[in-house]
């Protein structure tokens, strides 16, 4: 069963993104988002909790005034495939619920595949736009998420590679 992920994120100026989430052949475009989160950092770290085994993980993308949150869980009968969940919520900030958003998008796939993924799209915005051009565009206005996640990007890279020499020696 091969279920291809990938994720286009783009960049843009004054601290705004917006991304493209395909699983098989299934696509949701989300965004603009803003720059009030650290989107790429909270989706690598999401991605990286999901890949070693955590049971949910989620991203809270800020598009004043709404939110859309990407919902990252595993079933109890299965810990092969992984739902994704994107929900919409009609105000940014309020801290609902998952139960109360809008569900716009669903979709399964490998923990790994979700990760490789992400992966792959940070290591884009990285080469497209570097350190500098990334803190200027995304993060000069709010100081912690400024930074290029790069700690979380090498925490990823570290596991991913591991992972599947595991899976190759079993």
């Amino acid at each position: 069963m091969t279920v291809l992920v990938s994720l286009d994120y783009q960049l843009s100026a004054n601290g705004w993104a917006s991304l493209v989430l395909t699983v098989a052949q299934s696509s949701i475009k989300i965004g603009p988002f803003g720059y009030c989160t650290d989107a790429l950092g909270d989706l690598l770290r999401a991605a990286l909790v999901m890949a070693t085994g955590g049971a949910s993980a989620f991203v809270s993308l800020d598009g004043e005034p709404f939110e859309s949150r990407i919902i990252l869980g595993r079933e109890w009968d299965t810990r092969e495939m992984m739902p994704i969940r994107v929900k919409t919520f009609p105000q940014i900030g309020a801290h609902a619920s998952d139960a109360k958003g809008t569900l716009i998008f669903e979709a399964e796939a490998r923990p790994d595949d979700f990760a490789r993924a992400v992966l792959e799209a940070a290591n884009s915005v990285l080469d497209e736009h570097g350190t500098e051009e990334y803190a200027k565009n995304w993060g000069d206005f709010i100081p912690p998420f400024g930074e290029f996640p790069s700690r979380a990007m090498k925490a990823l890279e570290a596991i991913l590679p591991m992972q599947k020499a595991v899976a190759e020696d079993t």
